[in-house]
């Protein structure tokens, strides 16, 4: 009997946790990708941005045009995180980009039309992805290096303002710290199809809904626990129940991944000033690309409202 027992744990860790455990250690390792310009052309023509790579590929270009100074800031667990300021205004705006993907993949079309606003720009590379060190934790270590920008920001006395734009996994970061971030120079935060709570994500995303997939995801969570000292319970809708500083939502109503509903609720919970900006064609991260000049003028224009307000 005994010797069933323990076959039967062993195929069970096999055929369970040991998955869950190598899934996670896969998802959260160091990501260095290419961006969309430098990728073989077949991966990205039946893509959602397809439609859209001739502008995106020329923002790029004009991005990579700019001078660069690399910045760097150490988290509270000692990682170092890089970034890449451009821009002489005493305006910033901080991007923080998302999951498994570049600064320039994310915002090339929207820094180029911030840049050529007159902002100073920083792309951030989130922990674990570009020159920044660690592993990605999904937001959830995340939303402390956004304290750790926030505070660098403050104390850099060539800006008299700032404010942050985080898309998907960033503006995650953002929602969950949003009860923190209130230094006196941030003006706004933009969160741009971003989830509020990693386990509520993980529910909706329609490749977590097979059978197999629902029997790893609470291993998933464990060893998050275990390994990073994480909750992926963490919900960012307590932190804007607590929210200080104006905050605009960004939804596409055709984002398959972070549905307007989820950024909606988002919204809903936000105690501070808020504002919803929808796009009815936009895909997931595509909000400033699919809503064109007139989307990105909006969100510009309510930005120059925001640094010129006194605190």
């Amino acid at each position: 009997m005994l010797t069933v027992f323990l076959c039967l744990l062993g195929a069970f860790i096999l055929l369970v946790p040991a998955p869950a455990f190598a899934l996670l250690m896969h998802l959260t390792r160091h990501w260095r990708i290419r961006d969309f310009d430098q990728m073989p052309p077949e991966r990205l023509e039946n893509s959602q941005y397809a439609p859209y790579l001739s502008q995106i590929f020329g923002d790029m270009e004009y991005m990579r045009s700019l001078k660069y100074e690399n910045v760097s800031v150490t988290a509270d667990d000692g990682t170092s995180l890089r970034g890449r300021l451009t821009g002489n205004s005493d305006r910033l705006i901080l991007l923080a980009h998302g999951f498994h993907t570049t600064p320039f993949n994310n915002f090339a079309s929207i820094a180029r039309a911030y840049v050529e606003s007159g902002f100073s720009v920083l792309l951030i590379d989130e922990r674990g992805h570009g020159e920044s060190e660690g592993h990605t934790t999904f937001a959830l270590k995340e939303e402390r290096d956004m304290l750790a920008w926030a505070a660098w920001a403050q104390s850099e006395e060539r800006f008299k303002v700032f404010a942050f734009h985080g898309i998907s996994m960033g503006g995650a970061a953002l929602i969950m710290a949003s009860d923190r971030l209130n230094q006196p120079k941030l003006r706004a935060l933009v969160c741009d199809c971003a989830y509020y709570c990693l386990n509520v994500q993980m529910a909706k995303v329609k490749q977590m809904q097979s059978l197999p997939a629902r029997i790893i995801s609470p291993f998933l969570k464990l060893f998050m626990r275990l390994i990073y000292g994480e909750d992926s319970a963490k919900d960012g809708l307590k932190a804007l129940a607590k929210a200080q500083k104006p905050i605009v939502f960004l939804a596409g109503g055709a984002d398959g991944v972070v549905s307007a509903e989820t950024v909606t609720a988002a919204k809903n919970a936000c105690a501070s000033q808020s504002e919803y900006f929808y796009v009815p064609e936009a895909r997931h991260t595509l909000v400033c690309v699919a809503g064109g000049d007139e989307l990105r003028g909006r969100l510009i224009n309510y930005l120059n409202i925001k640094f010129s307000e006194t605190e």
